[in-house]
């Protein structure tokens, strides 16, 4: 049986696995500290890659800022280093259309929990 999937829930899977994926260091400059958090290359309101890891980069507070303000640079920056496969998967994935529901995050929270899983 499904219980409710909260979407914070799903969020923090996502931040556990980009961050640990970049081993906690910013993936733009390298900084390591408490200050880093995931950043989402498409915004979060795009819903089908709202939890996908492949849309998160583990960005400084510093370098969040540039990745906010300066979006195109940063894009440049995080495709030389991703390669052209990974963005082009990335867009692909951005422009499915989903049903945005509990069903929908209960799905995602198992996905999450599978690649944390074989992360350890």
């Amino acid at each position: 049986m499904r219980t409710h999937t909260s979407d914070d829930y799903c969020l923090n899977l996502f931040r556990l696995i980009v961050g640990a994926r970049a081993c906690w260091k910013c993936e733009h400059c390298g900084h390591v500290g408490e200050d880093c958090n995931p950043h989402h290359i498409f915004s979060r309101e795009n819903k089908s890659i709202r939890y996908d890891t492949i849309n998160g980069a583990w960005l400084c507070n510093a370098c969040h800022r540039f990745a906010e303000n300066y979006k195109g640079l940063f894009i440049k920056s995080i495709q030389t280093k991703r390669g052209l496969d990974w963005w082009n998967e990335l867009v692909r994935r951005k422009n499915i259309i989903v049903k945005w529901n509990d069903s929908f995050r209960f799905e995602w929270k198992e996905k999450l929990l599978s690649e944390v899983k074989e992360a350890a």
